[in-house]
């Protein structure tokens, strides 16, 4: 049977809303976007038009970038309020985030990346922000690897073809390297990302496993580097673990 979306016009909308999702604040201009989803520039603009007329993508005036719309929210506010998953961590990342004074981060895999679905941002004056909908590079940060360590070896090939890109001053860009470090999360199921990201920052993530022992998401703690050293990071996995244990088994009891 032929996997293939049958419908052209709504494969390529998807691409044009991913694309826009994960320009985040910013946004994408009209060339930007042509060049992301390898369409010309008439195709995406009639396409990307039609979205903007639902409401799912607007147009801010002065830049002309594209961003997602109200309807876009609509629906993924919908979805959260039905992601079993998202309800039973809610607590934990509260608690994390109270504990630590960290930001907190909830990440699922998504195609060739993971991608962050819920966050809490620390209370240090000096702190790291994310938002839900950032990309989390599984070569570069600790929850895109704590996912890929753990995901199923189709999956895993298929995210290990991305282009590893270097992002941070010690992002790991070699294969062997990664493969290498893949290894010892899944003996100890913790997985730090020392400026990988983002030079000055720490951050360490474990794997959330589903009732059947798929990876389904990871949690991260993130600070800055002088926060958090070799043995408060070992510190705040143990505390990570704990809540996990908690959402796996409510994940199960919601199952």
């Amino acid at each position: 049977m032929n996997s293939a979306p049958r419908i052209q016009s709504l494969a390529r909308a998807d691409a044009i809303l991913g694309r826009v999702m994960a320009a985040g604040r910013e946004g994408v201009r009209l060339a930007e976007l042509s060049a992301a989803v390898k369409l010309n520039k008439t195709t995406v603009f009639n396409l990307v038009g039609t979205l903007v007329s639902l409401g799912y993508v607007t147009q801010d005036k002065d830049s002309r970038a594209y961003r997602l719309g109200p309807r876009s929210l609509m629906l993924g506010l919908s979805a959260q309020r039905q992601n079993s998953l998202l309800d039973v961590s809610r607590d934990a990342l509260e608690r994390l985030c109270r504990d630590t004074r960290e930001t907190v981060n909830l990440a699922v895999p998504m195609g060739d990346t993971a991608i962050i679905v819920d966050s809490r941002e620390g209370g240090h004056q000096i702190r790291l922000t994310s938002y839900s909908g950032t990309l989390a590079p599984y070569h570069a940060t600790a929850v895109g690897k704590a996912i890929l360590a753990f995901l199923d070896p189709a999956r895993a090939a298929l995210a290990l073809e991305a282009p590893m890109t270097p992002i941070g001053p010690r992002t790991i860009t070699d294969r062997a390297t990664l493969l290498a470090e893949l290894d010892r999360i899944r003996q100890t199921r913790r997985s730090l990302d020392l400026e990988e990201m983002e030079q000055g920052a720490h951050c360490v993530a474990v794997p959330i496993f589903d009732p059947l022992g798929a990876v389904c998401a990871a949690i991260s703690v993130s600070g800055l580097r002088d926060r958090l050293g070799e043995a408060e990071l070992a510190k705040v996995a143990d505390m990570i673990a704990v809540e996990i244990a908690g959402i796996e088994k409510r994940l199960g009891m919601a199952g």
